[in-house]
């Protein structure tokens, strides 16, 4: 086949575009385009396709949602070694989407993942331990997998080592990593890392103790979600209910706690370790 000038092939006229460019069209918003070609691809046994087309099914980007078509995806993807194929079909076993719920079968294709080198699976299975759910609580096993995904920097995994150095989960407490930890994920976009540093400042532990500092954490946690934790003690705090609220009335009404907060807080409220 003939190349432009770039030495590239054209595109005009392909029959299959290549996957890299359905990718950018599924990340782009133009569904049409990239169920069309996923669809081709996975029928011709491309793990990835399937994958994506999966993906789709399940969140319903330009088809209707589907879990069952979801789940065959995903089942078929992860046979074909695809590793987040099988973290996908791990996460329908153990919500029972698509499919009947099975814990076990979860664990096993979290594992299989993980052994692929899949810094999700290696979360994923972390949590099942963290929660209990699936299997018996351990929090030892459970801060062992969030270390391995930890290697490749997985941001809810350092929330997790945060935590567990925090309240002594499964490792003695070490408030000096907890707060490098913790300071990890919330660089990387972990609200509840930023809520638990917010309150990591306001009492003092294992930092010196700045409100003003703290609540600025705290703002930023809940201006992401005014329903969580964080929304709930910046509510209480402030004695009115945040939650109907535009971001810029919240930040105002905020402006005394980050620049001149108060000697006391509310009590944090519970849940904070989810």
């Amino acid at each position: 086949m003939a190349t432009d000038s770039t030495g590239e092939k054209p595109t005009a006229g392909l029959r299959h575009p290549p996957l890299e460019r359905l990718i950018d069209a599924y990340h782009d918003g133009r569904f049409a385009d990239a169920i069309k070609g996923f669809r081709r691809l996975a029928r011709q046994g491309n793990a990835r396709a399937s994958y994506y087309l999966g993906e789709m099914y399940k969140e319903g980007l330009g088809v209707k949602v589907n879990l069952t078509k979801a789940f065959e995806l995903f089942r078929d993807s992860a046979r074909r070694d695809d590793s987040d194929g099988m973290v996908a079909l791990a996460d329908a076993y153990l919500r029972g989407e698509g499919v009947e719920r099975d814990a076990h079968l979860a664990g096993v294709y979290y594992q299989r993942a993980a052994e692929q080198g899949n810094s999700e699976g290696w979360r994923s299975l972390g949590d099942m331990y963290f929660r209990g759910e699936g299997v018996d609580r351990d929090y030892v096993r459970a801060y062992g997998l969030y270390r391995q995904a930890d290697r490749h920097e997985h941001p809810w995994a350092q929330y997790r080592l945060g935590l567990c150095h925090l309240e002594g989960l499964g490792v003695r407490t070490n408030l000096g990593k907890a707060l490098k930890y913790l300071m990890l994920a919330a660089a990387r976009g972990v609200i509840a890392a930023k809520y638990q540093l917010g309150l990591m400042h306001l009492d003092g532990r294992g930092v010196d103790r700045d409100p003003a500092f703290g609540y600025r954490y705290i703002l930023e946690a809940a201006l992401a979600d005014t329903a969580n934790p964080a929304g709930e003690l910046l509510s209480q705090t402030l004695g009115c209910d945040i939650r109907d609220m535009e971001p810029a009335e919240i930040v105002r009404r905020a402006y005394r706690l980050i620049h001149v907060a108060p000697t006391r807080r509310r009590r944090a409220p519970a849940g904070t370790v989810n």
